[in-house]
């Protein structure tokens, strides 16, 4: 989403990768506690200088990332344009042939930036939710799975059916990923 894989960022990815799940448990720990609610009650009792602890870092990594993606947004656009006044209308025939590009979510914010449609607070913060979002989606997804597989034991045992004829003689731990595409019953249940 942000054109940049975190796992090249070395301690800066993992740094941010754990302070996104301490903050969603800081989270969850104050919505099971009435008590935290009041913003009074949960600075004085000292969560607020917890939570922005891990915030702080999120953030600056979110600006840094922003930062890099928009040096490199800025030199391929400026090279783009060089290219333009150099080869004219022949670069557009040549840009429909070739392969579409797809942009990661960050470029597309930058470009709105250069239309003036965002500015830079904004990028942090649709960075920060589609970052945050994707996540909390993905594992709300899996959690209602189970949880309706739990109460329809006779899917839960078709699955099981199918996974069994797929799998035949194999052992599960020699699962291939074209065993995934015989698997018709299961991609309906995940879908």
């Amino acid at each position: 989403a942000m054109g940049i894989k975190l796992s090249n960022l070395g301690n800066d990815g993992v740094t941010y990768r754990n302070n996104i799940y301490l903050i969603a448990k800081s989270l969850i720990y104050r919505s099971t506690r009435p008590w935290l609610y009041i913003d009074f009650v949960y600075t004085l009792l000292g969560h607020r200088k917890i939570f922005d602890n891990y915030l702080k870092p999120v953030h600056d990594f979110t600006r840094a990332i922003i930062k890099r993606r928009r040096d490199d947004f800025l030199k391929k656009k400026n090279s783009e344009v060089s290219n333009d006044k150099i080869e004219g209308d022949e670069s557009e025939n040549i840009y429909m042939r070739s392969k579409k590009k797809r942009y990661a979510m960050m470029d597309t914010l930058l470009q709105a930036q250069s239309e003036g449609l965002i500015d830079d607070e904004g990028i942090i913060e649709e960075t920060d939710t589609f970052t945050f979002e994707g996540h909390d989606t993905t594992s709300s997804g899996m959690t209602f799975t189970l949880l309706l597989l739990a109460h329809h034991p006779e899917v839960q045992e078709k699955l099981f059916e199918e996974i069994q004829d797929v799998m035949s003689q194999r052992k599960y731990d020699d699962l291939r990923v074209d065993d995934f595409n015989k698997m018709h019953y299961m991609e309906r249940v995940l879908k």
